[in-house]
């Protein structure tokens, strides 16, 4: 059995391809955009540079796949308010021209999205909730899933639309999300930016639980939309007390007015995730962090 991974020379991507390396007998596949990270990638895993828009290298990289799982985006609340033509022409047209070409040939399709669609609702945040997003990567997300609905629906393809929380860990020298600033600020003893009071919370989720969450995704027989977080959340005051702890660093903040399209309170229930796919988060915050910032430590804190 065989799994592309687009993206999987990302943060997620690179992650997922060792976690699947080490628990799983599946093949794997990558199919990435950017050579600047494929030195990273682990050597079993198969090659292929090239774009989801683009039909011709998309049907060369699903030739003899069983399964897809499409971590391959832009992210970002502020670039996509930036840029949501871009944006779109990614998030939207380059899952549905992955769709279309998985349509009659793969057995599965699983689709990173996020709690992003949801905009701002009463927290937990759960799969019964109305979509409100707040910014074009929410509304790009919102359609890669409606069209994984679809496409199960017209064409038989079973699709899982994964809402991650805030992932963290390892493989993350690009991340400009709030655990990874922090940490590279703090590890160079520089100030952090915290737009607002800080009070703002999200679901930490380390990235080997997210691995955790495709793999049985991979594997099971369930299909539909799942939130894949901790079930808790933590504001980012919190945040960066743990980090000056585990860094034995004394952290700077420097306060800025807040951003529009931010959502200021996040975390879901993983209640679904758990029954239906057997999803169990393994850990917790202070031991991603520590394996986050040991990760960091030891790439000089880039």
């Amino acid at each position: 059995m065989r799994v592309l991974v687009t993206g999987g020379c990302g943060f997620i991507g690179l992650n997922l391809v060792d976690y699947l390396s080490r628990v799983s007998d599946l093949e794997i596949r990558v199919l990435d955009r950017s050579d600047e990270r494929r030195k990273y990638l682990n050597p079993e895993a198969e090659f292929i540079k090239g774009d989801i828009r683009d039909g011709p290298t998309v049907r060369k990289a699903l030739s003899g796949c069983d399964f897809v799982v499409n971590l391959a985006a832009e992210t970002g609340v502020i670039p996509s308010i930036q840029d949501p033509l871009r944006d779109a022409e990614v998030n939207v047209l380059g899952t549905l021209n992955l769709l279309y070409e998985s349509r009659n040939t793969v057995e599965k399709f699983i689709h990173a999205s996020s709690a992003a669609p949801l905009g701002e609702h009463t927290p937990p945040l759960h799969e019964g909730l109305l979509p409100r997003p707040l910014s074009p990567y929410g509304a790009g997300k919102l359609a890669g899933e409606g069209y994984c609905y679809a496409f199960n629906a017209s064409y038989g393809l079973k699709t899982i639309c994964l809402r991650f929380s805030n992932v963290y860990g390892p493989h993350s020298l690009h991340k400009m999300s709030a655990v990874h600033l922090f940490i590279r600020k703090a590890l160079k003893g520089e100030p952090v930016t915290v737009y607002g009071d800080g009070k703002q919370s999200r679901d930490m989720v380390y990235v080997q639980d997210i691995c955790q969450a495709i793999h049985k995704s991979i594997m099971g027989d369930s299909t539909g939309l799942y939130h894949v977080g901790t079930g808790k959340q933590t504001s980012l005051l919190e945040l960066l007390g743990l980090i000056g702890e585990l860094t034995g660093k004394k952290i700077e903040i420097d306060y800025k007015p807040e951003r529009k399209g931010e959502i200021k309170v996040n975390y879901c229930s993983i209640d679904k995730a758990g029954s239906e796919l057997d999803y169990s988060p393994k850990y917790s915050l202070r031991k991603g962090l520590e394996e986050t910032i040991k990760w960091y430590e030891e790439m000089k804190g880039c």
